[in-house]
């Protein structure tokens, strides 16, 4: 899928996070499956009642500030802020759309959002394969860590931040 005009992005609401944990299922799958071993993959945005219910409580409540892509009206990407801990929580863009700037957009959406709101300092838990993502974004690597998914497994990740050009406000 090339970027075009046909692609919009919008805040999310809880109505979406059906489509949204199928667009991050389908970047676990298609994206980071030669990185992880299958035990990470299958808990790793696991689409459970469970998880959806939180993720619709999340966005309910606005500890999770989130955005969708939207081509021909299917969300094909998500991204999401959680403004409390100024952590960027989600970039996924559905396999079928990678690599064609909807990322770019959805962290673009993510770091407004944080500036808007004084943030100054973004932090994230990158999967090893969008490591190069963030790193061409501004995002520096502080090192590997181990994540902890919602269902307890750990994953390798890469702890990385960025400092928000212009901001003066929390970290």
């Amino acid at each position: 899928m090339a970027l075009d005009e046909t692609v919009d992005i919008r805040v999310a609401t809880e109505d979406d996070v059906p489509e949204i944990r199928r667009v991050i299922r389908s970047a676990i799958l298609g994206l980071a499956s030669r990185d992880y071993p299958p035990e990470v993959l299958e808990n790793w945005g696991a689409n459970s009642s469970a998880a959806v219910t939180r993720q619709q409580q999340a966005i309910r409540e606005s500890r999770e500030l989130a955005w969708v892509a939207l081509a021909a009206d299917t969300i094909v990407g998500f991204s999401a802020l959680d403004p409390q801990q100024c952590v960027v929580r989600a970039v996924y863009v559905a396999v079928e759309a990678a690599r064609s700037g909807i990322g770019t957009r959805l962290l673009a959406a993510v770091e407004e959002k944080a500036h808007a709101l004084r943030i100054a300092r973004l932090t994230l838990d990158s999967s090893l394969n969008a490591e190069p993502f963030y790193r061409y974004h501004g995002y520096i690597s502080l090192g590997e860590c181990l994540h902890v998914l919602a269902t307890g497994v750990r994953m390798t990740a890469v702890r990385m931040e960025k400092i928000l050009a212009g901001s003066t406000g929390t970290t």
